[in-house]
């Protein structure tokens, strides 16, 4: 950082948080840290809950040359096991949240006991006491069971180890207990608001990264790569999901931070790329059975009862995302309160878009701020941009799972048989269906003779066997 002349530009105006204890929560393999929360107690009931967010903005203008790299890449792309950082690697791990550090604190004060929101600040600090775990470590401190799962490996799969727990004194089990508290406070209020937590049995490809070594540093080289050996992989399936597992804790708090932020800004009249998930009207038997069907089997989390694979058109075309610049609902999370997304700006540059804005308030130089109308044009081709990101990360991990499962049957790993289909797009014989197998946590092809392909339909439950894997067109095969 000092090497590339980066100041603080901040760094009069930040608050030193002194020892208070900031967790940091994330995959022990993660390559971008960039939150963690804090909890400060004011009395039996009220806390403030602290989401400190890294501050790469501080450091980078909107016209310098770094800056124009994260727009132009707009988020950092996973290919496992390929990941393109959005910033440059050395500036990434420099300005990643970590002891002494600076970042942009998005500080909520609620009543734990119904979860309501009291009063919200935004402030740029230093966090010095940062303890970093992984989130199976937060589930063993808070004596959380991990997710019952099962996992088929093909070759010499190498694993990541658990780095050490950090030194962790009463005062900070407390403060984690209480940050328990809290999630479950806010987690029920969204569900008397109508939010909905969507959660289903899902699969997880790993490669070994010794693929890596041999990857060109662009996703356009201009030179061909010879790849010798062959790396292994593991296919993992969870089988119950967990409804309040560590993964949960975190993402509230920073929904939390997000909705927080959204408010801030829409009191301040801050033009901000707001995310909008409103119902779609144009569909009133969908919004309907939604309201009707689905909302009164959900339990105070906000879990229904009913699977989500029968609902899952429900889900899909139940409302429309957007990306105003004013705010908007966002219904499925319950925020009437509104949502933008801030917590992570070194991965997406919509972040450090918001950040910048921010930051122009809390100085007091509005005039730098982007008008409701520039940050318009910004956020639509934004918005496309990352939509064919997550469309080529996606695409890419199905790659990956239907590449292991195609070794994995071809060295006789033995999966279950009979297992059930629950039958979500009907075609015409002889081109194959599809549907959803819970036992392997995915969708496949489903190829059947033309006898009783007729009595097919979408909702049905049929029994399948694994047969095959197309990496080539991303298809598993039943």
């Amino acid at each position: 950082i000092s090497q590339l002349g980066l100041t603080d530009s901040l760094q009069s105006i930040r608050k030193d948080w002194g020892q208070m204890a900031v967790f940091c929560v994330d995959e022990a393999a993660a390559k971008e840290i960039d939150n963690g929360f804090s909890v400060e107690k004011i009395n039996d009931t009220q806390p403030w809950v602290h989401v400190h967010i890294a501050n790469p903005t501080a450091f980078l203008d909107p016209e310098h040359w770094i800056t124009y790299i994260a727009a132009s890449r707009v988020a950092t792309r996973y290919f496992d096991p390929y990941t393109v950082l959005m910033l440059p690697t050395p500036v990434s791990h420099s300005l990643g949240l970590a002891p002494d550090r600076p970042a942009l604190t998005f500080s909520t004060k609620i009543d734990h006991t119904n979860g309501e929101i009291l009063d919200i600040e935004i402030a740029p600090g230093t966090v010095h006491n940062v303890k970093s775990m992984t989130y199976k470590q937060l589930g063993s401190v808070l004596n959380i069971e991990s997710e019952p799962q099962v996992t088929y490996t093909f070759g010499n799969m190498p694993t990541t180890p658990e780095p050490p727990l950090p030194s962790l004194s009463s005062a900070d089990y407390d403060t984690l207990k209480h940050v328990d508290v809290c999630y479950r406070a806010l987690r029920k209020r969204r569900t008397r608001n109508d939010g909905v937590s969507v959660e289903t049995i899902g699969c997880e490809t790993a490669v070994s990264h010794e693929v890596n070594k041999y990857l060109a540093p662009s996703l356009s080289p201009d030179y061909p790569t010879l790849f010798r050996g062959f790396p292994a992989a593991s296919y993992t399936v969870v089988l119950v999901p967990r409804n309040s597992g560590p993964n949960h804790i975190i993402a509230e708090m920073m929904v939390l931070a997000n909705s927080s932020a959204a408010l801030y800004a829409t009191k301040h009249d801050i033009p901000l790329p707001f995310r909008g998930l409103e119902y779609n009207h144009r569909v009133p038997e969908v919004v309907n059975h939604f309201k009707n069907v689905i909302l009164p089997s959900r339990d105070e989390y906000g879990i229904s009862s009913r699977d989500i694979i029968d609902d899952i058109r429900t889900y899909i075309v139940i409302s429309y995302a957007s990306t105003p610049t004013t705010a908007a609902p966002h219904v499925l999370l319950s925020l009437d309160t509104r949502y933008v997304k801030c917590t992570s700006p070194l991965r997406r540059f919509s972040d450090m878009i918001a950040h910048y804005q921010l930051t122009a308030h809390i100085l007091g130089k509005r005039k730098f701020m982007m008008s409701h109308k520039a940050l318009a044009a910004v956020t639509a081709n934004l918005d496309i941009k990352e939509r064919m990101i997550n469309f080529g990360s996606t695409e890419s991990r199905k790659y990956w799972n239907a590449w292991a499962l195609k070794h994995l049957l071809e060295v006789g790993t033995k999966f279950p048989r009979n297992m059930t289909m629950t039958v979500l797009e009907v075609k015409p014989w002889p081109n194959p269906s599809s549907g959803w197998v819970k036992d392997m946590g995915c969708v496949g092809k489903l190829w059947m003779p033309q006898k009783g392909s007729h009595r097919l339909e979408v909702g049905k439950k049929i029994t399948v066997d694994l047969v095959g894997a197309e990496p080539g067109d991303r298809s598993i095969n039943f």
